[in-house]
C-alpha cells in the first residue's frame, strides 16, 4: 500500500516519523484520503512492531463490543509474554467517523488512551473542535487533509488504473477530473466505469454521478451539516444551495424541518421568537401537503432562518444549568415560595417585586441574552431588574 503525497504530510506533522506513533484524528473532507491514511499508518506500524489492529465503524458498530473487546485486550496484554518491549502489545484501533459517538462514548476513550492500553487511530469529515470533547483532543494529535489537488488525483488514477490493468487516455481523464472536485473515491469509483463507453456518455456518467447524494451515507451528514452552518452564517444563498442539493437528492423533508426547527432553538434562540414558530410550522405543513410542494414551505422557513438574526444565549444557558445540577446535590426550591410568604408579581407596579426564588448562593447567570435582536430589549430589561 503506497499513499500519494505522505512524505508532504511527514514535513507537516513531524510526529508521523516518531518511533512512538500517537493517537491521532485526521480530518477533512470526503475523499480526501483519511481512511487511506490512517490504515496506511496503521499497516506500516504493523509490520515494524507487529502491533495488532482493530476497526470500529463509529456509524454502524456496537459500542459496548468495542468496550468488551478492549476489557479482554487489557487481560491478554497484562499476561503477554510474547514480547520483549511492553509497547509493542499496545494495539492500534482504528476508528471511523468518531464524530459520531456520543459525550459518555468519547469519555470512555480517555482512559484506555491516558493510560496506553490502546493507540486510537480515528478519522472524522467534522472540524474536531466542535465535534469532539476538549479532553479527548487534548489526548490525540491532529492531522488536517484538504480535498486533492488536480496533480495528486491523476497520480491516484494513473496508480488505479496500472492495478486494474487498464489504460485511460489523457482525454479521459481530464473528464474525470472536471467533475472530481479533490474527491480521490470519486476517481476510483469512476475507473469501474465501462471503458468502451463513449466519451459523450461516460462524460454524462460522471455528473450524474458527481450528484449523487448517498442520503444513507456520508455525504447525507455533510450536507446537512453544511446547511445548518450556512443558515448559521447568515447566508441564504448557501442554504438554499444546499437544501436543494438535499430536496434533488431524496432527503426525507421531514428530517430537513426537523433539523430547522433544532436550529431556530439552538441558534436564533429568543433573538427572534417567531423563528420558532416559521420552523414548527414549516415542519406540520410539510407533514400535510408532502412533496413536491412542501418544498416551498421548506425553501421559506430556510430563507426566513438563515436571514434573521441571531443568537445561541438560551441554548447556551440550557447546558450551562444542566452542569451545574449534575454537579450539586439534590436542589429543592424555598418553602416560602409555598406559602403565604410569596409575593405575586402581578400585585405590584409592572408586575414586578425582588424577591429571592432559590436558595442557591451565587447562583451562576446561566442565562446572558446578547445586544441582537429582541435579546436586545430582554438584556436591558434584565439589567434593570440586577436580573
Amino acid at each position: 500500500m503506497n499513499y500519494v503525497g505522505y512524505d508532504g504530510l511527514e514535513q507537516r506533522y513531524p510526529f508521523l516519523k516518531s518511533s512512538c506513533l500517537p493517537s491521532l484524528v485526521i480530518f477533512g473532507p470526503p475523499g480526501a484520503g483519511k481512511s487511506h491514511l490512517v490504515k496506511f499508518v496503521a499497516q506500516r506500524e504493523q509490520r515494524q512492531s507487529g502491533r495488532r489492529i482493530f476497526y470500529f465503524n463509529s456509524a454502524s458498530d456496537s459500542f459496548s463490543e468495542l468496550k468488551d473487546n478492549l476489557q479482554q485486550l487489557k487481560k491478554e496484554r497484562s499476561k503477554s509474554t510474547l514480547f520483549s518491549r511492553e509497547e509493542e502489545t499496545i494495539p492500534l484501533v482504528i476508528m471511523d467517523e468518531i464524530h459520531r459517538l456520543n459525550k459518555a462514548q468519547q469519555d470512555f476513550l480517555l482512559g484506555p488512551i491516558e493510560a496506553k492500553e490502546i493507540i486510537l487511530l480515528a478519522t472524522t469529515t467534522e472540524n474536531p473542535a466542535y465535534a469532539l470533547r476538549r479532553a479527548l483532543i487534548s489526548r490525540m494529535q491532529l492531522i488536517e487533509l484538504s480535498g486533492h489537488s488536480e496533480e495528486s488525483l491523476r497520480e491516484v488514477a494513473k496508480i488505479k488504473a496500472a492495478e486494474q490493468k487498464r489504460i485511460i487516455s489523457e482525454e479521459r481523464l481530464d473528464v474525470l477530473l472536471k467533475y472530481a472536485g479533490g474527491d480521490a473515491r470519486f476517481v476510483e469509483l469512476a475507473l469501474e466505469i465501462d471503458e468502451n463507453l463513449s466519451h459523450e456518455v461516460f462524460e454524462k456518467l460522471l455528473q450524474q454521478k458527481a450528484r449523487d447524494y448517498d442520503a444513507a451515507g456520508t455525504r447525507h451528514y455533510d450536507v446537512i451539516s453544511a446547511f445548518i452552518k450556512s443558515m448559521r452564517g447568515s447566508d441564504p444563498q448557501a442554504a438554499m444551495l444546499y437544501l436543494a442539493v438535499m430536496i434533488d437528492g431524496g432527503e426525507d423533508p421531514v428530517f430537513i424541518a426537523r433539523r430547522m426547527i433544532i436550529f431556530a432553538a439552538e441558534d436564533v434562540g429568543n433573538s427572534d421568537p417567531m423563528a420558532l414558530s416559521v420552523a414548527m410550522n414549516a415542519c406540520l405543513g410539510v407533514e400535510k401537503v408532502g412533496m413536491p410542494e412542501g418544498r416551498i414551505l421548506l425553501g421559506q422557513a430556510a430563507s426566513y432562518l438563515a436571514s434573521t438574526t441571531k443568537s445561541n444565549a438560551s441554548y447556551l444557558a440550557i447546558n450551562e444549568a444542566l452542569a451545574y445540577v449534575k454537579e450539586k446535590s439534590t436542589i429543592r426550591p424555598p418553602s416560602f415560595l409555598r406559602s403565604k410568604e410569596y409575593l405575586y408579581p402581578h400585585d405590584y407596579p409592572h408586575s414586578y417585586v425582588k424577591q429571592r426564588y432559590t436558595e442557591e448562593e451565587n447562583l451562576p447567570r446561566f442565562y446572558r441574552p446578547k445586544e441582537s435582536g429582541h435579546e436586545r430589549f430582554f438584556k436591558s430589561k434584565l439589567e434593570g431588574l440586577g436580573n
